[in-house]
């Protein structure tokens, strides 16, 4: 009987392939599906933790400090290097500065000059001096005799009045002159003698005068020398911190620098931060003392691990980088070296950069997944 097909159009029917595949047993199939059935079941108890990352770069606490010369002057020497480790308080440059000691100089000159004044003022005013031997400034030895002739004259002048008064007074007694010219006698005395007693009012109130201006004067000078002797101490430039020089000008001795000069920055020896920037999208979800973990770009995190820290400060405002608004973070560093497993330590250094890797939540699987599916529907 000859066949109705031929054999290569019958292996490939549906009949010969059940026939060829026929399963005899579900035991695979139905561990398949308890297997997705567990593992669904234990989605809502495997939690995870979240974690969004950012650049940062490691820093000081302290911004560095830059060094300033206040004095302009010749720089007689030099203890600067760069990269040289400095501790608070090290001279740092020593400067010539001739011109503040001539000013100190010429202002102490003054100052001895006006005191010789205030020496004799005070003996002028308080004591009863007649002899000019007795002051030390020529200035008023000088006024002294001028006032000792004019005075001199003026009692002179009084004492003839005195006397012309008393003559004419017995005169008038005897009816000898007239009432007039008594009368002129006693106005001529008078006058002599209120200008007598003017002329020595005059001349205390002057020196009253001058005796305060001068003390006034004498308190400015003090204050000048002692202000110049302070600027002085800038002479020698000191280390306000410890730290590491950086940025060092090409200062060497016998070079002239002017007032504000910046001669150098000190990079401060301080704790290690995290700075970084962190959109506005991911802020609300970050923490003061959030964890975090640092993937330092230098070292491999694969043999290194990370370093840890915590959220230190979030700025309340926003800041523009590269035209973009940015919430700076400062994180804490909890480490000062990685470690591979065989003991080697990597120092972390200023300038560093990582990724930042901060904490937000502990989301379970199940979670997570009907998120990324929800996520499909939500337009």
């Amino acid at each position: 009987m000859k066949n109705i097909f031929p054999k290569e159009i019958l292996d490939k029917t549906v009949e010969v392939h059940r026939f060829k595949h026929k399963t005899k047993s579900k035991i695979i199939y139905g561990i398949f599906i308890l297997g997705i059935m567990i593992t669904a079941s234990v989605l809502p108890f495997v939690f995870m933790d979240i974690y969004t990352s950012v650049k940062g770069i490691l820093k000081a606490q302290k911004n560095r400090n830059q060094i300033t010369s206040l004095r302009a002057g010749r720089i007689m020497k030099t203890f600067l290097k760069e990269n040289s480790s400095v501790r608070k308080g090290d001279t740092l440059i020593i400067i010539n500065n001739a011109v503040g000691q001539e000013k100190i100089n010429l202002i102490t000159n003054q100052l001895s000059e006006i005191t010789l004044f205030i020496h004799d003022l005070n003996i002028l005013l308080h004591s009863n001096i007649k002899y000019k031997d007795s002051l030390k400034s020529f200035l008023y030895q000088n006024q002294f005799l001028q006032y000792d002739q004019k005075l001199l004259e003026l009692k002179t002048r009084y004492n003839k009045m005195h006397r012309d008064f008393k003559r004419q007074k017995e005169l008038f007694n005897k009816d000898v002159i007239a009432r007039i010219e008594f009368e002129n006698s006693k106005f001529a005395l008078d006058l002599s003698f209120n200008e007598l007693n003017h002329f020595k009012k005059q001349q205390i109130n002057k020196w009253e005068a001058d005796l305060i201006q001068k003390e006034n004067r004498a308190q400015e000078l003090e204050s000048t020398i002692i202000q110049y002797k302070n600027e002085n101490d800038n002479d020698f430039i000191t280390s306000p911190i410890d730290g590491t020089v950086q940025n060092l000008k090409g200062l060497e001795a016998g070079n002239f620098i002017i007032s504000g000069t910046v001669i150098a920055e000190i990079s401060p020896k301080a704790d290690l931060i995290v700075e970084c920037y962190v959109s506005p999208s991911d802020i609300g979800l970050l923490k003061i003392n959030n964890k975090v973990k640092l993937q330092i770009d230098a070292f491999n995190y694969n043999q290194w691990g990370m370093a840890t820290g915590k959220i230190l400060m979030i700025n309340k405002d926003i800041s523009i980088v590269n035209n973009t608004p940015l919430f700076k973070v400062i994180c804490s560093l909890d480490q000062t070296h990685l470690s591979l497993n065989n003991g080697f330590k990597g120092s972390l250094k200023k300038g560093m950069t990582c990724n930042v890797r901060f904490f937000i939540a502990s989301r379970s699987a199940f979670d997570l997944i009907t998120d990324k599916i929800e996520n499909w529907f939500t337009p």
